[in-house]
């Protein structure tokens, strides 16, 4: 008896951190876990599902700020994408499962990358969530820096925008079709920082490259300077470069330089600042 129950968790181990691992809702774990390595081990994932893949795409922003010094704009975020693999699906009823987590390496994934810019890093989804249906969703993470044209105008309440965009580099528009996901038509965000993410746009486009088109998703990231931070600092110098000269005014005339050049300095800043 104790050696099947160790049969068992051994067998359940491998299957959780070596196999397909599936939902907790599964009726049967190791049933289905075997189920759907035989369907996996008949599956070509060199080759596409279909002559055309349609394939939603959403942006997750987890950060976003501009160094001005470079005139580059920085954005961590995740890419998740969405499309169906009839090759990939199964009777919900009688496998006793309505999803699963699966090795993405094992599955035909699509080639989507930023193509204005490369990508200082990149963490590609080391699974892919299965749906009985035959629906895949993958996920990837991303670091990258894309060159801005800083509009100053409105300084030190400016905004600037952002064009992310993201194509497939090996399928041409009759093979591969992009589409934004519902919700991420028009997403509004906010963090902490110098820069706050007031929103990100979707839109859809052509872009040719060579003699091949190809579908074109572009992101709009639009970051707005924080001005009430600004504001702040601000009078926090000009304070200081009044009370060093009403520091000054105590003292004796012979004293008082070293406070007028330090109140000058302080007050160059200030003039800077505005």
């Amino acid at each position: 008896m104790e050696s099947q129950a160790a049969v068992l968790v051994l067998t359940y181990l491998i299957f959780l951190y070596g196999g397909c691992e599936v939902c907790a809702d599964c009726d049967n774990i190791t049933q289905f876990s075997t189920q759907l390595d035989t369907l996996l081990a008949e599956y070509d994932r060199e080759s596409p599902p279909a002559s055309l893949v349609i394939i939603e795409l959403d942006l997750d922003p987890r950060h976003a700020s501009i160094q001005e010094d470079t005139s580059t704009a920085r954005m961590l975020a995740d890419l998740r994408m969405t499309w169906e693999d009839s090759r990939i699906t199964w009777n919900s009823t009688d496998w006793g499962c309505e999803s699963a987590l699966a090795p993405a390496e094992r599955l035909w994934l699509p080639d989507v990358g930023l193509v204005n810019a490369a990508a200082t890093g990149d963490e590609a989804g080391l699974r892919a969530r299965l749906t009985s249906e035959g629906r895949i969703t993958w996920h990837t993470r991303f670091d990258v820096n894309v060159p801005v044209a800083m509009q100053l105008k409105d300084w030190p309440y400016d905004e600037q925008t952002v064009a992310f965009k993201f194509a497939s580099r090996g399928y041409t528009l009759e093979q591969v079709e992009l589409e934004l996901s519902d919700d991420q038509q028009q997403a509004t965000v906010s963090e902490s920082g110098a820069w706050e993410l007031v929103s990100v746009m979707g839109t859809r486009a052509v872009w040719m490259r060579g003699t091949d088109s190809r579908r074109l998703i572009s992101w709009q990231v639009t970051l707005k300077r924080r001005g009430a931070a600004h504001a702040r600092a601000s009078a926090t110098v000009l304070f200081a470069t009044v009370l060093l000269l009403a520091a000054a005014m105590v003292l004796p005339p012979e004293h008082r330089h070293p406070l007028y050049a330090t109140a000058a300095f302080v007050a160059t800043l200030w003039i800077v600042m505005l």
